[in-house]
């Protein structure tokens, strides 16, 4: 989830967070004896008992969607909903029949497919998200699809320092990935991490 304020601040940071966790999805269905493995070893740095096989089957029983399957979900039909949207509705909707929220909300002011959309626009970055390829670069040229922040005040963007390549080592091509390669890889370690504590908690 995004909020309002940090989606109108850097909406770019938010889809690349995104496409972090994307990656340790994609990590969890090529490789899911490996998952199940750093699982148990989650558990146990954090002090509780590994899980039995079968408790571990049952955790990875659960689905998993990549970004091709997340846009599936997110694309709306003739009548504008979405199989996420219906989701969403249908939960809320429950909720408050059962008195566990005071209103009613709204799935269309909730679901939004532009991350996702700003993710699959850029194919280097897509395939980043889909592969266990670790040297996929960013392209460059695809901005972000949201509108430009309301706030007047100057965006503050990360900056990343890189040492100079040592004298043996080639030269790197004339065209440089933006900023934004940058801040992929140095969010794609958390991806898995977010991942291991999303089935944790679901």
């Amino acid at each position: 989830m995004v909020s309002n304020e940090a989606d109108e601040r850097n909406t770019e940071t938010a889809a690349l967070a995104i496409a972090a966790y994307l990656k340790g999805i994609t990590y969890f269905q090529m490789y899911r004896e490996k998952s199940k493995a750093y699982l148990n070893e989650f558990y146990v740095e954090q002090g509780f008992p590994p899980l039995s096989p079968e408790a571990l089957d049952i955790e990875f029983s659960r689905p998993l969607y990549n970004l091709d399957e997340q846009l599936q979900m997110l694309a709306k039909d003739e009548g504008g909903t979405s199989t996420l949207g219906s989701w969403f509705q249908e939960t809320v909707d429950f909720m408050f029949e059962a008195g566990i929220i005071p209103s009613r909300l709204n799935a269309g002011d909730y679901i939004d497919d532009k991350y996702m959309k700003w993710i699959a626009a850029n194919e280097t970055l897509a395939k980043w998200t889909m592969t266990m390829e670790e040297s996929a670069p960013v392209s460059p040229g695809i901005p972000p699809p949201a509108p430009s922040p309301v706030s007047s005040e100057p965006e503050v963007v990360p900056t990343l320092v890189v040492s100079e390549p040592e004298a043996s080592t080639p030269a790197p091509p004339t065209t440089e990935a933006p900023s934004s390669g940058n801040k992929v890889f140095l969010v794609a370690p958390i991806g898995f991490a977010v991942a291991v504590l999303n089935y944790m908690f679901m």
